[in-house]
């Protein structure tokens, strides 16, 4: 989860519905410092929105409400309408309206957001609350046993065990907070590997919070992924998810560093030593996979387009097929081969970059093939059989009938010009 660490603005003043809700002055923002422990309380609202106006007369304005919530929490009204934010809205006032709705996914108003002192989301509510809702709502907030934030605290001091927060991370996910979703992913990587538990006494949900979320896995837990990759594929019933995973972890931890300090400085990368480790470590098929991977993104980088459609045509022939299935093989397969026909001359791969499509072409139905069969028109044009690119082209273009690239493609060729 973000903390959203900006200033107070425009505190001139407070606003409330009777002897309601204290709310700060419009325009205002939280701010995550000498906050005194106090939570925060965001209603985000619309002038035009009827169950938001509700809300005011019928709920903020309550005074039993009020008493708890002023004691409590910071509240702030935020207009989620752009077009009626007013000039009392700063700059950053106005950025941090549009970080909430994105953050946080607002898509209904009213919303009501809360978040801890430390500027961590503890609960998301949409739609109208009647006053014993809300009342509710608040205690629930203050709770030790009712929040994200509080339950996930919980969980890294052992008072909460695993499957407690598997369950809050199916909430989160439900609610599409994906914020909560990486810090669960984070505490429960944390407990996972000081507990060194195995994989297989990992639960499917477990397993997805450490293979979906951008968390920092120990090398020598990727190790232990490494070592059940056809356990958790068959897990998932997805075949090379795991190691799509791997490679890029691996890559981010061993590599990255090196082939962004050789693109700084314009230097042939040095990276045979940690590539030498992670044969040593894994195997040789991942650490030369890794060592594809880094050329062809060096060499694309430094617009060396020669090294970089030989790298990149090893590392699909060699793994991409071995290791991918389904859709996201016939994407990797028809993009690729496209990047081929634009950057290389070489027959050789232009011919590997046809058989690609070719392979694509028997995983998707006819109907679905229309920019695979445009790509292996292009790269049979630029080989030299114009017959049979005017064929394939007309094709993709009957399948699909508004393929206005493909159709522009078609002009071209029958002209004769250069479609690269």
């Amino acid at each position: 989860m973000k903390k959203v660490l900006i200033p107070i603005l425009l505190l001139s003043s407070c606003f409330c519905t009777a002897q309601g809700i204290k709310f700060e002055s419009e325009g205002s923002v939280p701010s995550f410092k000498n906050n005194q422990s106090k939570y925060f309380f965001l209603d985000c609202y619309a002038d035009w929105c009827i169950p938001c106006k509700q809300m005011d007369n019928e709920v903020f304005s309550n005074e039993s409400i009020g008493k708890l919530a002023n004691s409590s929490f910071v509240s702030f009204k935020l207009q989620m309408d752009s077009s009626k934010i007013t000039r009392n809205y700063s700059t950053m006032a106005k950025n941090f309206t549009a970080m909430l709705k994105s953050t946080y996914k607002i898509k209904s108003l009213p919303t009501l957001i809360f978040l801890s002192p430390e500027g961590e989301l503890v609960m998301k509510i949409e739609g109208y609350r009647s006053k014993m809702e809300f009342l509710s709502d608040l205690n629930k907030v203050l709770s030790l046993d009712s929040n994200y934030y509080t339950k996930i605290t919980a969980f890294r001091e052992r008072r909460l065990n695993l499957d407690s927060l598997e369950k809050l991370a199916l909430t989160a996910q439900k609610n599409d907070i994906r914020d909560v979703l990486v810090k669960i992913a984070e505490a429960y990587c944390e407990r996972a590997v000081a507990d060194k538990l195995t994989i297989e006494k990992q639960s499917k949900i477990g397993l997805e919070l450490l293979l979906n979320f951008d968390v920092d896995i120990p090398y020598n837990y990727l190790k232990l992924i490494a070592n059940n990759e056809l356990f958790i594929d068959s897990t998932f019933k997805n075949k090379g998810r795991t190691r799509v995973f791997l490679t890029e972890r691996i890559y981010l931890k061993k590599i990255n560093r090196q082939i962004e300090k050789a693109i700084a400085s314009k230097s042939q990368p040095k990276i045979h030593d940690q590539i030498d480790e992670i044969s040593k470590d894994f195997n040789f098929s991942i650490s030369d996979e890794i060592f594809l991977n880094a050329m062809a993104y060096y060499s694309l980088q430094i617009k060396n387009d020669k090294n970089y459609t030989r790298y990149i045509c090893d590392k699909i022939d060699k793994y991409s097929s071995k290791y991918l299935t389904g859709m996201p093989l016939v994407l990797v397969l028809n993009n690729t081969a496209f990047d081929i026909f634009h950057k290389s001359s070489n027959k050789n791969e232009l011919n590997r970059a046809v058989r690609w499509c070719d392979q694509a072409l028997s995983l998707v139905p006819e109907n679905e093939s229309s920019a695979i069969l445009d790509t292996k028109s292009n790269l049979i044009y630029k080989l030299g059989d114009k017959k049979q690119a005017i064929s394939l082209e007309k094709k993709a273009i009957y399948i699909q009938e508004g393929y206005s690239e493909a159709k522009a493609n078609l002009s071209k060729m029958e002209k004769g010009i250069r479609t690269w």
